[in-house]
């Protein structure tokens, strides 16, 4: 306890504390004079609700609310799934807007928005218990007032009509009778969209942008590996738990228990075996067959094979670590608010090597802020771009846009202010690629895990000595190349492309993953 307060104690003791508290005092001011307003609305929408407030949206991420609710969140960090019932989520924390968190909250229709002061917020608080009415407007604010309960019946029953992706169906592919496919053997109902998605883009791409390498282990490879004897004590404690959380499942709330009690007692123990189900996937024999045909198809592929007993170790870990990833809580919560079974997911998992890379970009082709198909919108970032999509680093990332009839002259709107990039030495990554992740309307970004082979690290960067921030002209250059990918990709696929790539230390782009925008 004494370490903990002493640093502390050091830390307010400090200059960047002192400084810190300043430009959050100053923050608001600045704003203004910028003409920027308090609020940053990451997915627009007008919404009725009673008003709720919670310390961390991962607090509630399980819970059921009966009513339309607004939530006031102190905190968001970008991995949380929205909990079903909430029509919105108001923060003074600043996810990224091309966060996991974001794309969900745009999918689901559900109003996202980050507030820079404290004094709105504190009124909306202050209003708990309420039902209000919030709208946005086109240059970026968040209105509202008390609702009559003639609006609040209406938005209830618009509510239940709009559900984006109910009646969705999930088909349960059968494993290909192989453990490794390379790229001329992606097909529907062997590999996910993730892997179907570069391959699809070989021969389309102007020779400036690269795609990686790339082979994955098919649909039903998990379950095939539960079917060796080795195994048979595992396939059993997994089945067990997995009945035990399905027979649970409906959202019924039996008894006189109020229903967020129930709900919140039933998710707790959800959580605790869906925890143990990724424990047991972590101890599943994987077969030497995945290692032979591995070394095979990444040999023919041009990808560097783990070259000791030590490195493949590391990457049947990985490879685990993915097919474990199938029983994460929110994906549990996503696929149950859209009435489907975590059970049904089957995961490919797409290897390709590790692009060493020095920024990292996130492209949607249709602006998400303000929905126009004519806007290219980006975030970039030092590093990998988990720091970007995953919240797990705090701050902003460089956020820019480019009309597509001037994709030279693209709009910086904001800087980064994020203090740490994550990074990794010479590797393998090993991707998700599941069918619950390309079924169509429905944004199952970030609910499984992408594993790099060897362990990242998050290490300090200044944005205000990088040569993007120093040199108006690279900047300009690069920035106007990036939104070129993500023109040359949509018009490729056909319909708007939500695209992650990489830029590396000599400028060359590398994208790694698209996938329909939602």
């Amino acid at each position: 306890g004494q370490a903990s307060f002493f640093a502390e104690e050091v830390v307010r003791g400090g200059p960047a504390f002192a400084v810190s508290l300043n430009i959050s005092g100053i923050e608001p001011t600045l704003r203004n004079a910028a003409e920027l307003g308090a609020w940053q609305v990451i997915s627009p929408q007008e919404v009725v609700g009673v008003v709720e407030y919670v310390d961390g949206l991962h607090d509630v991420q399980e819970k059921t609310y009966e009513k339309p609710t607004v939530l006031v969140a102190s905190q968001v960090s970008g991995e949380e799934e929205i909990p079903e019932g909430v029509v919105a989520v108001l923060t003074p924390d600043a996810p990224d807007v091309l966060s996991h968190v974001s794309v969900r909250a745009r999918n689901m229709r559900v109003l996202f928005a980050t507030c820079h002061d404290p004094e709105p917020l504190e009124q909306i608080k202050a209003a708990a218990g309420t039902t209000l009415h919030f709208t946005t407007t086109a240059s970026g604010a968040v209105h509202w007032n008390e609702a009559h309960a003639s609006e609040v019946e209406a938005a209830s029953d618009s509510k239940a009509a709009d559900k984006p992706s109910k009646g969705l169906k999930i088909s349960i592919p059968k494993w290909p009778g192989k453990w490794v496919v390379g790229m001329d053997e992606y097909k529907d109902g062997v590999v996910g969209a993730k892997s179907k998605n570069i391959a699809g883009l070989r021969g389309k791409m102007p020779d400036w942008i690269s795609l990686p390498a790339s082979v994955t282990l098919p649909f039903g490879s998990y379950e095939q590996a539960l079917e060796a004897k080795e195994n048979a004590d595992i396939k059993a404690q997994i089945q067990s738990r997995v009945a035990r959380i399905n027979a649970r499942q409906p959202n019924s709330n039996n008894g006189g228990a109020p229903a967020g009690e129930q709900q919140e007692q039933g998710g707790d123990e959800a959580s605790t075996l869906l925890a143990e189900c990724r424990e047991l996937a972590m101890q599943v024999h994987v077969p030497p067959e995945v290692k032979q045909q591995l070394t095979e198809a990444m040999t023919a592929a041009g990808i560097p094979v783990p070259d000791s007993e030590e490195r493949w170790a590391k990457a049947m870990e990985a490879i685990k670590g993915v097919w474990a990833s199938k029983y994460n809580d929110r994906a549990y919560i996503s696929l149950r608010k859209i009435g489907l079974s975590f059970d049904d997911v089957r995961m490919a998992v797409l290897v390709q090597r590790v692009v060493p890379a020095h920024y990292a970009f996130v492209i949607h082709t249709r602006n998400p802020s303000n929905n126009d198909p004519n806007e290219i919108f980006c975030e970039l970032v030092r590093g990998l771009g988990e720091s970007l999509v995953s919240g797990m680093v705090a701050g902003s990332a460089v956020a820019f846009k480019a009309n597509k009839k001037d994709l030279d002259s693209p709009e910086v709107l904001c800087y980064a202010s994020k203090s740490e990039g994550m990074f990794v030495g010479e590797s393998l990554i090993f991707r998700s690629d599941s069918n619950g992740e390309d079924l169509e309307g429905y944004a199952g970004a970030g609910l499984y895990e992408s594993i790099t082979m060897d362990t990242t690290e998050t290490r300090r960067v200044d944005y205000m000595e990088d040569k993007l921030v120093r040199d108006p002209e690279y900047r300009q250059k690069l920035l106007a190349r990036i939104c070129k990918v993500g023109e040359a990709i949509e018009t490729a696929l056909g319909s708007a492309q939500d695209i992650e790539g990489v830029v590396e230390e000599n400028d060359a782009i590398t994208v790694v993953q698209t996938r329909p925008q939602v």
